[in-house]
Parts: structure tokens; sequence; C-alpha cells
């Protein structure tokens, strides 16, 4: 019960650190029924992260064929990823200078500046009043969401920055507190892929994409190298005639840092379409 038992909770250790204690529990406890040999191993699962721990990927990876030998896996991903905030983001130009550095108004405010300038007052004016009106449905529910107790004091705050500014006559401060939103958040993106790795040797797996893609005409190449629970995914990205991008690699992997701390007050979610 000395060396033995150590090492076992030593990987007990790990295996909580990634995968949580009930699925940790099952995976030790087979390690010590079924110790597989080197020959036999292959990514079951794992979770692995980037170096600034920003990103994660999580795998559930699966044989192709039924074997006594695996050479091919399966493995299904879920890739998690926080996008920063930046201090010029926002969806709502409140000048002709912002619209200027929005590339899709950039053209139209350089024909006639004055005239946009007053366009987009117009615009905002109109959103303003109809949004503050008594009546407003969008009003009323924000007032209602003051009161709602699931709504946190950051959130209320920004709710009461807009009621209050109803009472201001310019519009741009109505839409302020709307445009510091956007450059406090974070959005949280998720999305789902599934890749083939072909055995290379042991300990290293690797899936190679064999046609560009149809609009980055980049091929990727991905290299998985480890064994157990702990592995390390590199993606190199190699562009092809007609590219716009330089090559670059990408490595995730158990030994980096699993938290990140985030540049943002609010988090908002988005999914990424398969």
């Amino acid at each position: 019960m000395g060396k033995k038992f150590n090492r076992f909770l030593l990987f007990f250790a790990v295996a909580i650190a990634l995968v949580g204690v009930p699925y940790a529990a099952s995976i030790a406890l087979g390690q010590q029924d079924k110790p597989a040999s080197k020959s036999d191993q292959y990514p079951t699962f794992f979770k692995v992260y980037s170096k600034d721990g920003r990103e994660s990927l999580t795998a559930t990876c699966t044989p192709i064929e039924s074997h006594p030998i695996v050479d091919q896996v399966t493995c299904k991903f879920t890739h998690v990823r926080f996008q920063f905030p930046s201090s010029d983001k926002t969806t709502i130009p409140l000048s002709v200078e912002e619209a200027l550095a929005d590339p899709s108004l950039a053209e139209e405010v350089k024909k006639n500046p004055k005239k946009f300038e007053q366009e987009l007052r117009m615009a905002l004016e109109k959103v303003k009043q109809d949004f503050c009106s008594p009546s407003s449905k969008e009003r009323i529910a924000i007032e209602t969401k003051i009161r709602a107790p699931e709504v946190g004091p950051k959130r209320k705050s920004y709710f009461q920055q807009l009621i209050a500014a109803c009472a201001d006559k310019d519009p741009m401060v109505f839409f302020q507190p709307m445009v510091d939103l956007q450059r406090r958040t974070c959005d949280l993106w998720v999305d789902q892929f599934t890749l083939d790795f072909k055995k290379a040797r042991e300990g290293q797996w690797l899936y190679r994409q064999e046609t560009p893609g149809l609009l980055s005409k980049v091929l990727k190449v991905y290299e998985l190298t480890g064994d157990g629970l702990l592995w390390t995914i590199s993606e190199t990205r190699v562009p092809t005639e007609g590219a716009e991008e330089k090559p670059a690699q990408t490595v995730w992997s158990w030994k980096n840092v699993t938290e990140y701390e985030l540049p943002c007050e609010f988090i908002s979610h988005c999914v990424q379409p398969p």
C-alpha cells in the first residue's frame, strides 16, 4: 500500500482536475484493474487549454473499427473560447468619426458627412422617443426587470441609466450606456467539430485535411500527442494558392492554465453554427 497506492492517488488527483470526481473515479479504478500496454493505448477522453487559458477543447474519442489494436479514432470536440471586448467596439455609431471607422458605413459618410450626421441624429432621436414613451413595451419591460431579484446590481444600474437618459434632450446620452455595455462585454463562443485521427506511432495521432477550405483556402493539420488523460493537440494552418493568411500554429495542452481572468464585466453567450 506504499508506492503503488501513492501512484493511484496521484493519478486520481490529476483525473479530478481534468474531468471531475465521478468520471475520475471510474477511470482511476479502471487503471488499477486493467493496466493497458503502450501499444493498446489510444485517446478516449481529454481536456486541453490554450496557453493563456482563454480557450479549451474537450474531446471524447472512440475507435473507428473494432480491432484488438486501435490505429484510428474519431474524436468529437467541444471548443469554448472567450472573445475580448475592444475599446472601440460598437454596433451603434454615435458620431461621424465612429461611423467612418465602420467599413460598412465609411463610403456613405464620406459622400456627405453633414447629411449623415443629421440623419443619424434623427434616427437615434426616433428610437429614443419610442423607448421613452410611458406606454412603451420595452420601457415597461426594463422597469419590471429592475425590480427582479435575479437581475444583478450592474445590470440594474445599466437599466436605470437608460430610464434616466430619457429626460435628457440629447439622444447620444441615451445611447451611450448601450455602447459602454458593449465595450464591457465578452463573447463566449461554443462550437463543435469532429476529426478522424490515424495513429502515426506510440503517443502520436494525426489528422490531415485533404482539401482546403472553400473560402479560406487553408489546409489544416492536427497532431495529438500524449497518453491516458494527458494530451496536447496542435492545429497547423497551411495556406494554399490564393489564401490571404500566413502559416500559423495553435497549441492546446493539459499543461496550460485552466483558469482565465476575464477583462470584462458581462458575458454574452454565442453559438457557432455547424
